[in-house]
């Protein structure tokens, strides 16, 4: 946390946040500021990076459930931003950049919001409790996004609650982090169409 408060990483952020390439540049910042702080705290105590779901997992489990989820939500933002107008000579450009912000931040998160708490709390309150615990952590921290209205917060927050159950759950079945980032890729993409003003 201290490290995200002093930002040495702010460089990469420029003055306006507007397009895909510096929020891209903005989340690689904040990503800088926070995953090699966890990474190193967890290597420096000689904790095994399984804590952290950061192994490979069940890959016939993860790589269905991540993908497939990941595919649908790429074709699904894609047709809704051509569908609005979006050129498809503004939007391949742009997948890069959109793809990257999605990777960064959907690894962050479930390393922040899961991968360092799910193992630990399963292990003292149950697994059932422990997937519910976080998860409403998760939504709490989604409250005032800022790609939102006053009015849309209640929802929004109960939404992110349901999807951080999923995430998860996803995480404690496949034994690794990598198709919860992976679905968590896709939910990202929403945040693609309002970088590119369709919401």
């Amino acid at each position: 946390m201290l490290v995200a408060v002093i930002g040495p990483f702010n460089w990469l952020v420029t003055a306006e946040s507007g397009s895909v390439e510096e929020a891209t540049q903005g989340k690689l910042a904040e990503f800088l500021a926070v995953v090699p702080v966890i990474l190193l705290i967890t290597w420096a105590t000689r904790r095994s990076r399984q804590l952290l779901y950061l192994q490979r997992g069940l890959p016939k489990r993860w790589l269905i459930f991540g993908l497939g989820s990941f595919s649908i939500a790429a074709i699904v933002i894609s047709g809704v931003a051509l569908a609005s107008g979006i050129s498809s000579e503004t939007l391949i450009p742009a997948s890069p950049w959109i793809l990257a912000f999605a990777a960064l931040n959907a690894f962050m998160e479930e390393l922040w919001s899961r991968g360092i708490f799910l193992r630990s709390y399963a292990a003292g309150m149950g697994g059932v409790a422990a997937v519910l615990v976080t998860a409403v952590i998760f939504g709490l921290a989604h409250v005032q996004a800022t790609y939102l209205s006053a009015g849309e917060y209640l929802g929004f927050t109960s939404l992110v609650v349901v999807l951080g159950i999923v995430m998860a759950w996803a995480m404690r079945w496949a034994d690794t982090i990598w198709g919860a980032v992976l679905f968590h890729m896709g939910l990202d993409l929403v945040v693609a169409l309002e970088l590119l003003e369709v919401l």
